[in-house]
């Protein structure tokens, strides 16, 4: 009776030789791993341009990536049985397969995204669409090489098998916390998206050279080098349109509104992510295109006799912050200094006629004084992506203690008529903080997209003077109908904006 021979009989003729094989497939395991997770983190950023980022973009990217990752094991596990030198060389075609893909999303999210807007209004059915064309590839050709390395690695260690495996898994398990880490805390940062990818493709690049050199194919390695880099090259140039400055949370672009040229417009707007968020027009600050600002900028003159001090629940492109510099102590809360920048360095904006907090809103009202405002603005919610946290029953009671007796708290949402589950949802919500609540809409549209402006206060407002703050173009909304019984109240522990706004996947080309 015979036993089955090694599958490394003469590949591995020294204990030197399986340690240092041993090793490179332990630091191939890690930095795959890695590479992975870094295109997962680089997804959100990448699909955030043409569907924004919320909860469903990250349910999407993240079920894409463990799909992929799985389909890849299973059939990598069916590729695993072979010896030292075919084991190199699948192992040297998968992370070429792999780079190439990772490098080719630069080149296929726009074609594929503006094809699957084109045919689905749906954001839910947009996510999860783009994602699996676009990065369901990556992942499952990544996916593949798990299995060659961890049987490669017990078949040179064979009397070790348990601690080979504990070994290779935690290698993974490492790199992909890496990854993780690495991409959000550094590469998207301080290098953008591209670059970012184009790392983590030169990753992949780099193990599939050293492997094709492993397996003495030379030539394969040459002309991988050359092919990786013309992909890279390419998509990086196709990327570089997208966004004129890219930070942690956002891409951002300023457009020429009245010229073809931002350098010689005098009306420009300024779009984060997906959306127009503001636009601003030279030496005019009192010029308000956005028709909600505008309402907002009535109703605050019509309901508040003497307003002092405004605080800002995000800033955008400081339109209105801007303008009511001009007499108010304004106050805005924005998360992200790039905004600021790009507000300062290409929109008009004094950051010095203003108190800049670059934070949370709700964290900078809680450190605020109580009753200190007379005008407070929620104007962070555009679309799916709005910040639940911003609209629950918790923030409005810390507003109300930070407004002034008779002070008002006005923010802007869109929704979809004509359930307009979510209008109804954050109306029920203020209710329950603030005895009156008025409710304007833009239009008189039965179906599609509908802008609101609503106005909370512990003051009562004569009708008259609620009918008067309406500006051209919108209505008082009659919410004696609305009763608030039957409408969700939105809190901390149970907020679901995505489900009840039901947005299409609006977008700025």
């Amino acid at each position: 009776m015979t036993t089955n021979p090694s599958p490394f009989p003469t590949s591995l003729p020294t204990p030197q030789a399986k340690r240092i094989e041993g090793g490179l497939l332990v630091a191939s395991a890690f930095l795959s791993s890695a590479a992975v997770l870094v295109v997962e983190i680089l997804a959100g950023r990448m699909l955030a341009p043409y569907v924004g980022m919320s909860v469903y973009s990250w349910t999407a990217i993240i079920s894409t990536i463990l799909a992929g990752l799985s389909i890849g094991h299973w059939l990598g596990g069916m590729l695993s049985t072979v010896d030292i030198n075919r084991a190199r060389r699948r192992l040297a075609l998968i992370f070429a397969a792999a780079a190439l893909s990772t490098a080719a999303i630069l080149l296929l999210m726009r074609p594929i995204a503006g094809l699957v807007l084109s045919a689905t209004d749906s954001a839910m059915v947009a996510n999860l669409l783009i994602s699996a064309l676009v990065f369901l590839p990556p992942a499952l050709i990544g996916g593949l090489a798990a299995p060659i390395l961890t049987r490669a690695a017990i078949a040179i260690e064979r009397e070790n098998e348990g601690q080979v495996l504990g070994r290779l898994y935690s290698a993974g398990a490492a790199g992909a916390i890496a990854g993780s880490l690495a991409a959000g805390f550094w590469l998207i940062p301080y290098l953008g998206t591209a670059s970012a990818v184009a790392v983590a493709a030169g990753t992949l690049g780099v193990l599939a050279v050293l492997w094709f050199w492993r397996a003495g194919m030379k030539l394969g390695a040459g002309a991988l080098i050359l092919l990786i880099a013309a992909t890279g090259a390419t998509g990086l140039k196709s990327w570089a349109s997208l966004c004129d400055r890219e930070s942690a949370y956002f891409c951002l672009r300023v457009v020429p509104i009245d010229t073809e040229r931002v350098e010689t417009a005098q009306v420009r707007g300024l779009v984060l992510d997906h959306l127009m968020h503001g636009m601003n027009v030279a030496e005019r600050p009192e010029v308000l295109f956005s028709p909600y600002l505008a309402q907002i900028h009535r109703a605050a003159r019509f309901l508040h006799e003497r307003p002092a001090r405004a605080f800002f629940v995000g800033g955008g492109a400081y339109t209105l912050p801007r303008l009511w510099a001009k007499g108010l102590d304004v106050t805005v809360a924005e998360i992200d200094p790039a905004v600021t920048a790009i507000a300062r360095d290409q929109l008009w904006v004094d950051p010095s006629a203003m108190t800049i907090l670059h934070e949370d809103a709700r964290r900078a009202l809680r450190d605020a004084p109580v009753g200190h405002y007379d005008l407070i603005i929620g104007d962070a919610f555009k679309d799916i992506a709005a910040p639940f946290h911003l609209v629950t029953q918790e923030f409005n009671q810390l507003v109300a203690s930070r407004l002034g007796s008779d002070g008002i708290y006005l923010l802007n949402l869109v929704d979809r008529a004509p359930t307009l589950e979510a209008v109804r949802a954050v109306f029920a919500t203020l209710r329950t903080v603030f005895p009156t609540v008025a409710v304007w809409r833009e239009g008189q549209q039965d179906g599609g997209r509908v802008t609101f402006v609503l106005a909370a206060s512990t003051q009562v407002w004569p009708d008259a003077r609620v009918a008067q703050a309406a500006f051209d173009g919108w209505a008082r909304v009659d919410t004696s109908a609305w009763t608030p019984a039957e409408a969700l109240v939105l809190t901390d522990d149970f907020a679901p904006l995505e489900r009840l706004l039901k947005l299409a996947t609006d977008h700025v080309q």
